[in-house]
């Protein structure tokens, strides 16, 4: 009789702890999902070169030319000009500072609602490090989609373990804001996302600076361990390009750097020892054709906006009219047109300062 009344009590026992293992594991599931609805909301204005709201709001399929990039790359191209140029839509996706580890994530996270004929990565991010400092990975990640792919690629930039859960959870970092959290906050938040498209281009007008002389000769000293590691995540894009059929450049923006010309050589020749098919662009080769001026340049590495205008009109010219593009239905066509016309009227009246 002993042996029943055990085992009857052991398998209580049993349930109890099973349940209790399966209210904790409901428990910590609804507070995290509770934290990243919060966490969602509680993002803030996005950087004024993140142009994941407007890319997530396109309709799946919908963008020929994928530009991927960092600063550099959304004040060079304008995809509403490329659209009045040449009838095909394409998209600057970038953030400051990014480097080739971050621009991998951009890529592979765009590929899961989009399948452009052309993806375009500019190569300015050869010397950064794989680690950024905490603001880098914030404005690159903050308002790119929550998933596996995002969070591996945080831990993978994240110069501390400690920036990983705040990067992931903004609630952790802006939890003092509830004070001030509103309905009417929430709406600030949602016209700001409504705001004129650009396709991801960042218009530079303002802040006019001295700019140096072009210094051809100035160098420092390379890390090419750095150089050569971001090599690996290009390679891993072109990878990824080939094994989905699609044509990749690897380019260079107009940039005022002896360096950059000479790490963009350096990994060209290691890139197309592997995958030949890759195209390579470098606009600093056709500076004079594209018309550029020290006034184009905000900095030494940066375009104003008639610069940029300037560079695109090369960039539809000398490279887009290369390559076959899905045709758009009669709604995609009309947003395109619409917000073109808004780009137009916004910056016709902005001449050089």
């Amino acid at each position: 009789m002993i042996q029943p009344i055990l085992y009857t009590l052991s398998s209580d026992n049993m349930d109890k702890r099973l349940s209790h293992i399966i209210r904790a594991v409901v428990f910590i599931a609804s507070s995290l999902l509770m934290i990243m609805v919060v966490s969602s909301a509680m993002k803030g204005q996005p950087d004024p070169s993140s142009s994941w709201y407007g890319f997530l709001r396109q309709p799946p399929n919908s963008i020929n030319h994928l530009i991927i990039g960092n600063s550099h790359a959304n004040c060079t191209l304008a995809p509403m000009q490329i659209w009045q140029d040449t009838g095909i839509t394409s998209w600057v996706l970038s953030s400051g500072g990014t480097n080739s580890r971050q621009k991998l994530a951009f890529f592979e996270e765009a590929l899961k609602t989009q399948k452009p004929q052309l993806v375009a990565v500019e190569m300015f991010s050869l010397s950064m490090e794989r680690t950024q400092d905490f603001g880098r990975n914030k404005s690159a990640y903050r308002h790119m989609p929550n998933g596996f792919g995002k969070y591996l690629a945080v831990v993978a930039t994240s110069k501390e373990a400690t920036q990983v859960p705040v990067i992931i959870f903004p609630l952790l970092e802006n939890h003092t804001k509830w004070q001030t959290f509103s309905r009417d906050s929430v709406i600030q938040t949602q016209s700001s996302r409504e705001a004129t498209i650009t396709g991801g281009a960042n218009i530079l007008v303002r802040e006019p600076r001295e700019i140096e002389p072009w210094n051809q000769n100035e160098s420092k000293p390379s890390d090419y361990d750095v150089i050569n590691e971001n090599i690996e995540y290009l390679k891993r894009i072109a990878k990824r390009c080939r094994d989905e059929s699609i044509p990749l450049i690897l380019w260079l923006a107009p940039v005022q750097s002896v360096d950059m010309r000479l790490h963009y050589k350096y990994a060209q020749q290691r890139i197309l020892a592997q995958y030949p098919e890759v195209r390579f662009v470098n606009m600093n080769d056709s500076i004079g054709e594209i018309g550029l001026t020290d006034k184009d340049f905000r900095d030494p590495g940066h375009l104003y906006l008639w610069g940029m205008k300037k560079a695109t009109a090369w960039w539809c010219d000398n490279v887009l009219g290369d390559y076959d593009y899905a045709e758009q239905n009669e709604s995609t066509i009309a947003w395109w047109n619409h917000n073109a016309n808004v780009w137009n009227d916004s910056t016709q009246t902005m001449e050089p300062q």
